[in-house]
């Protein structure tokens, strides 16, 4: 496990995914992450493991694992991800609560699937 630990703000909902990233390993788990700061960036392909605790059961916690693969949103310190891997997160509640606060931490890019 790679020690980059962080607690976000939020997780911004992606509705509309090019077709072409579901050639992607773990789609449509997938998304932007604040540490992608533009083109290029070495920390594109990056796997995070991604926890929610809803506020009203805390002790009760999601993680799904997710690929950065874009710009994510580094003035709220947060990611933007799929809005199925939100509702997986949120138990089906990501229109309804629109920004989550999670726990992220990156893992090994062979968690998800990338090998490059």
């Amino acid at each position: 496990m790679i020690e980059n630990s962080m607690r976000l703000t939020e997780i911004v909902i992606l509705t509309q995914l090019d077709p072409a990233f579901s050639s992607l390993p773990g789609f449509p788990y997938i998304g932007g992450a604040p540490q992608i700061t533009g083109f290029g960036s070495a920390n594109c392909g990056t796997c995070w493991s991604i926890s929610y605790a809803n506020p009203a059961t805390p002790r009760l916690t999601t993680t799904i694992i997710a690929a950065a693969i874009d710009v994510g949103d580094p003035a709220r310190d947060g990611f933007n991800l799929s809005l199925e891997a939100v509702n997986a997160l949120t138990g089906g509640q990501a229109v309804q609560l629109g920004r989550v606060t999670v726990t992220a931490t990156q893992v090994s890019r062979s968690v998800c699937g990338l090998n490059w």
